[in-house]
């Protein structure tokens, strides 16, 4: 008997090459863990459901004005 398919939609996302590993240690600190390391998907699922509320820094809001 196979794993049960999870209904999920894959995407891709070109990032710096620091950024995944920063993503999972993230994804990890918070708890968000699968087979063994940080899940980014968890986390961004997270974020889109608000239970991650993302808080802009002074940096982001300068570059915005």
């Amino acid at each position: 008997m196979g794993r049960k398919k999870l209904d999920r939609q894959e995407f891709h996302a070109r990032v710096a090459p620091e950024t995944v590993d920063r993503l999972k240690n993230l994804a990890a600190s918070l708890g968000y863990q699968h087979g063994g390391q940080g899940s980014i998907a968890q986390v961004l699922d997270a974020v889109a459901e608000g239970r991650i509320i993302l808080v802009p820094t002074d940096k982001i809001l300068d570059n915005l004005k």
